[in-house]
């Protein structure tokens, strides 16, 4: 019984903390598309650099087995 009552007291304490970051950052709402470029069998994101410049990063794939 006890251990039910902390749990939904824990559940209420997340709801409200994750209430209280969205208040103060409402920017974690914001979402933005990052456009990657397949070249091959690697993958390319552009970079701009100092507003002057964008250039194409590599990105290798990743598999599980390799981590």
């Amino acid at each position: 019984m006890i251990e039910a009552m902390s749990r939904k007291h824990c559940s209420h304490n997340c709801i409200l903390l994750s209430l209280l970051f969205v208040l103060l950052y409402p920017s974690l709402l914001l979402a933005e598309n990052i456009p990657l470029i397949k070249k091959g069998g690697v993958y390319e994101i552009p970079v701009e650099i100092n507003g002057v410049i964008t250039l194409n990063f590599g990105l290798l794939p990743v598999s599980v087995r390799d981590i």
